[in-house]
């Protein structure tokens, strides 16, 4: 989430899904720009103090420098993390291309 007027800069967020469909947050950080460094940062802070658990999916947007911080790193791999990507940000991708928004929902439902 990008922060606007007095205060600027970047939120990066963690949530997680409850048994009621809830989506609490678990941890955020702010930093200055998204950027792959703070990427890794703050991904190897969840893994420290957040879960060491296996199996976890990380679900996001198709930022490179998440990418690349999830292809560079041993940790963020099978069987430890499942890396996929958010059906929300991949229809809006498509519906950039194609306009049409009944599409886009029913894109978004395929998806789900």
């Amino acid at each position: 989430m990008f922060l606007y007027d007095k205060y600027q800069g970047t939120v990066l967020i963690v949530t997680t899904q409850d048994g009621n469909g809830c989506v609490p947050p678990i941890a955020f950080a702010i930093v200055d720009k998204e950027m792959q460094s703070d990427w890794s940062w703050f991904l190897s802070k969840i893994q420290q103090h957040v879960t060491q658990k296996q199996g976890i999916c990380l679900i996001s947007d198709r930022y490179q420098g998440i990418k690349l911080v999830v292809a560079m790193s041993p940790q963020w791999k099978p069987p430890n993390v499942y890396h996929v990507y958010c059906i929300c940000h991949i229809a809006s991708n498509f519906n950039h291309k194609f306009k049409n928004a009944k599409l886009k929902q029913e894109f978004i439902t395929l998806g789900t």
